[in-house]
């Protein structure tokens, strides 16, 4: 598949690929988290694979360690060095960070009164 897209689109400029992609293209509509502005498409939302409020804070990591093996070992998450939220929200360390959660979800509850 990639091989194609690239013969398709071969000999033509960045600014030129962009417009064909733009008369020619699938449009796709996508979700922002507006904490992090991670983008995920609307069909996983509606379809259950993802969502706003599937994150249970008791056992989501906020701050996480990993450790990996370089190219294709992938990277593993090392969880007794690994923060939830309520072990980080009383770290002086992390202070800031807390700080800047707070600022955006006070932002985004503003914003949606």
């Amino acid at each position: 598949m990639k091989n194609k897209v690239r013969k398709r689109f071969e000999g033509f400029s960045k600014k030129e690929k962009k417009a064909r992609v733009i008369t020619e293209g699938t449009e796709v509509l996508y979700v922002a988290c507006p904490m992090c502005g991670m983008n995920k498409s609307l069909k996983r939302y509606r379809d259950g694979r993802a969502g706003m409020t599937s994150i249970d804070l008791n056992r989501f990591y906020v701050l996480v360690t990993r450790v990996g093996g370089g190219r294709g070992s992938g990277f593993y998450r090392i969880d007794e060095k690994s923060l939830l939220l309520s072990e980080l929200k009383n770290n002086p360390e992390y202070a800031d960070i807390v700080g800047q959660i707070r600022e955006q979800c006070e932002k985004i509850l503003s914003e949606l009164k």
